[in-house]
């Protein structure tokens, strides 16, 4: 039954790839209408039931424990779900299956708010991120709802932006991570503030970078970085700086320094050829992007904080369908295979065996 499940997913990822190669000249973004609809629809679905059989021993027994003695451990929101989903009398795995429905679901309806081409973008993410996704629950749901908040975002209106504010709330109510996109709100696509916001990343993004350098060769010592970061809670702060990285940590910025360097081509190209839709694309992209590296130094502290750049993944997937839209030159070239060898690194940093020991390295 597995093997025959996992035979339909990945020709279902065929599928739902070519099918979004095809639909790019047609409509750079929404793909998501008729055999398109339906190829994200059933590859979702595919994913789903795969994802319903997946267990992880550490995780997911982790999850199971606490859920059915009903322990308070994680944050407010994630346990009060928890509590009324094991008071209505659903076993862990119907709980488990429900929570990953609602985040897929979510994901699918975000990425046509924002505009992608979901069936590229859904068929990298079933082969990249997915598995993790549905191990680690809290953290999928969160960043789901931080996904679907970013369309108020993009409405540049301060309406909009304490939606955003709110959903990001929530999100962190499930998991606390969730607090860092926050950064987000510098990001403003009203034309007559950009120059503003635009200077105010770019120098908080040197910062960070700067902070960086000095964490691992300086004055700055993870330990002071951490106290500021878990200030309300002590348990966490030892815990997460038991397991520090040492220069493992460039690993994990190299993806996202190639996305940046993707989006920003894609953004210049775009305007350039006065595709304004785009372009209007193209520039939120590369700005979250930086907002994203901003939180480089996060990934020396602990390894856990990696999954925030894995998390906006799921975004940085559908710059692909954009970046094959464009006319072709000797750039273009490059950076298309600089994003195929980056889907590659992702997949091994997820995946690759024994991460432990070589993230630690120096």
């Amino acid at each position: 039954m597995v093997n025959s499940i996992l035979v339909v997913f990945l020709i279902l990822i065929a599928a739902n790839f070519l099918y979004g190669c095809c639909s790019i000249e047609k409509d750079t973004y929404a793909v998501a209408y008729g055999i398109g609809f339906s190829l994200c629809i059933l590859l979702v679905f595919c994913m789903m039931m795969i994802g319903f059989g997946a267990q992880d021993p550490f995780d997911y027994y982790t999850y199971y424990k606490v859920y059915t003695l009903g322990a308070d451990v994680f944050e407010p929101g994630y346990n009060l779900i928890s509590k009324i989903a094991c008071d209505v009398g659903l076993s862990f795995f119907a709980f488990r299956n429900i929570l990953i429905a609602i985040s897929i679901i979510m994901l699918f309806v975000s990425l046509n708010l924002m505009h992608m081409n979901c069936n590229i973008a859904i068929a990298l993410y079933g082969i990249v991120s997915m598995t993790l996704d549905f191990i680690q629950i809290r953290n999928f749901l969160a960043f789901s709802i931080v996904l679907f908040s970013l369309h108020w975002l993009f409405e540049n209106t301060k309406k909009g932006k304490i939606k955003y504010l709110i959903g990001v709330l929530v999100a962190s109510s499930i998991h606390s991570i969730s607090l860092v996109y926050l950064l987000f709100l510098l990001y403003d696509g009203n034309e007559q503030k950009k120059s503003f916001h635009h200077k105010i990343l770019v120098a908080l993004f040197v910062g960070m970078l700067c902070m960086s350098v000095l964490m691992k060769v300086g004055p700055i010592s993870i330990s002071s970085i951490s106290q500021y970061l878990f200030l309300f809670n002590e348990q966490k702060e030892a815990a997460y700086t038991m397991s520090s990285l040492q220069w493992g940590f460039l690993l994990f910025w190299l993806p996202e320094i190639i996305f940046i360097m993707i989006s920003w081509y894609i953004r210049k190209k775009t305007m350039e050829i006065s595709a304004k839709e785009t372009a209007v694309v193209a520039d939120r992209l590369f700005w979250l992007n930086i907002c994203i590296a901003c939180l480089f130094p996060l990934c020396i502290v602990n390894i856990n904080f990696v999954r925030i750049f894995r998390n906006f993944a799921i975004v940085n997937y559908g710059l692909l369908p954009v970046l094959l839209s464009l006319p072709k030159d000797p750039f273009w070239f490059w950076n298309t295979l600089l994003f195929i060898i980056n889907i590659i690194l992702l997949f091994w940093i997820d995946y690759g065996s024994d991460m432990e020991t070589f993230l630690f390295f120096f």
